[in-house]
């Protein structure tokens, strides 16, 4: 299974991103400031010791959001889902917004949920 959003992407703002880093549990915004996701570490001790570090340094009254830490919204124009069958006639489904004046006939173009239309595409 695959799937393909095509779309435009936004980094959240600082404010928003504020709003988001306080409304999480302590503990895991101490965890959001060790980890630099995605990054190779040599084992996990090092994050262990980083957090009790982290928990002597800081109350939940005086942490503040890092810098570099923030979110990244994403505004779809499509996704697609992609699933591979073994007779290579995968399966195809496109979600989108439809064209203006479209017409949707539920025959190659079918009514979705909140707005959008899906089609099945040829593999």
């Amino acid at each position: 299974m695959a799937i393909r959003i095509e779309g435009t992407v936004e980094k959240t703002s600082v404010e928003d991103s504020d709003e988001y880093f306080n409304s999480r549990p302590f503990k895991n915004q101490i965890g959001s400031m060790i980890s630099k996701q995605s990054t190779t570490i040599a084992n996990k001790e090092i994050l262990l010791a980083k957090e009790r570090e982290l928990l002597d340094q800081y109350t939940e009254e005086n942490i503040k959001r890092p810098d570099w830490w923030g979110g990244y919204i994403i505004k779809p124009k499509s996704v697609e889902f992609w699933q591979g069958q073994s007779n290579r006639l995968h399966d195809r489904i496109l979600f989108r917004r439809p064209m203006p004046d479209e017409n949707i006939d539920n025959i190659f173009v079918h009514t979705g949920e909140n707005g959008c239309v899906y089609e099945r595409l040829s593999p």
